[in-house]
């Protein structure tokens, strides 16, 4: 039986782009697709699930919180969360990877006038 290692402190993504300056400054927006694992359906077992949004390696999968062996939501889960991310049974060897495309504010980004900030 596969036995899955969560990743540690992961429980979503953030990549944001916010507009500098005082009176101007517009809200961050999460440019990420499924930043938190809840796009889809997150594994209730032993499986690995694709994880929409995300290019994976290895074992990388979505698991739902409470399951046994894993944490309860209200050991971890943000405001309304089912699953998180995990690696898998080959955690070391797991990866989770999204391309985005900021060109629409190319000119912002150029100029200065965007700052973004990427957490997880």
């Amino acid at each position: 039986m596969a036995v899955f290692r969560p990743v540690i402190g992961c429980v979503g993504a953030v990549l944001a782009l916010g507009v500098l300056g005082g009176a101007s400054r517009a809200a961050a927006v999460n440019l990420l697709q499924n930043p938190g694992a809840e796009a889809g359906a997150g594994a209730a077992d032993n499986t690995v699930v694709a994880v929409p949004g995300w290019t994976t390696t290895a074992s990388f999968t979505a698991v739902v919180y409470g399951i046994p062996g894993f944490p309860l939501a209200s050991e971890g889960a943000p405001a309304g969360g089912v699953n998180f991310f995990a690696g898998g049974p080959d955690a070391s060897l797991s990866t989770a990877t999204q391309v985005v495309d900021v060109s629409a504010s190319a000119a912002q980004i150029d100029a200065g006038q965007l700052q973004a900030h990427l957490s997880g």
